[in-house]
């Protein structure tokens, strides 16, 4: 768990590049890192990717983060 919120946090602190697609991975790993660390700081994380995600577009935010930063099973 350790190793994967620190993965996690260096590429959710990616600064934006500008061009759309380049940002996912990054709003993938801010949704997921939220995930893992529950509470109101990872509630806030999830919903603030999730809001910039949907505005690329993006339908499925949690399909979109399955595919850049698979294996979270959280309860």
């Amino acid at each position: 768990r350790a190793a994967a919120l620190a993965v996690l946090r260096r590429a959710a602190r990616k600064a934006p590049t500008g061009a759309a697609f380049d940002d996912v991975p990054r709003l993938c790993a801010r949704r997921r890192l939220g995930q893992l660390l529950g509470g109101e700081e990872g509630e806030a994380l999830v919903t603030t990717a999730e809001s910039e995600m949907r505005g690329m577009q993006i339908v499925d935010c949690e399909a979109t983060t399955e595919m850049a930063f698979p294996g979270c099973w959280v309860d």
